[in-house]
């Protein structure tokens, strides 16, 4: 009896903890940009639109945050939705060669 309790309070813990980071961090997603509207504060990856807000958005690369002006379409990144589908989070992953020649010109 006590085994079986001891399972289902470490799975009950288990589940709690994974549920609390999804909460904190949102949902990742990789995708390709493929539109940037920054006028209305839109982007198009891997063919679903999303919304962003300039005061919450944040571009990183190699864990430094960098401009959002670095945002391209044919870019590759890792994204984080909120609750209500904007994203608040972006990494860029590649093309590397891309990305390097932003920071270089």
């Amino acid at each position: 009896m006590t085994k079986r309790f001891f399972i289902a309070a470490l799975f009950m813990c288990l589940a709690f903890n994974v549920s609390a980071q999804q909460v904190v961090t949102g949902n990742s997603q990789v995708g390709t940009i493929q539109l940037l509207d920054l006028d209305n504060q839109s982007v198009t990856i891997s063919g679903r639109q999303y919304v962003y807000d300039e005061s919450l958005f944040r571009v990183l690369y190699d864990g430094d945050e960098v401009s959002y002006a670095i945002l391209d379409e044919g870019l590759v990144v890792r994204f984080y939705v909120n609750r209500d589908n904007a994203v608040t989070r972006m990494e860029l992953l590649g093309p590397i060669d891309r990305i390097r020649s932003f920071f270089e010109s």
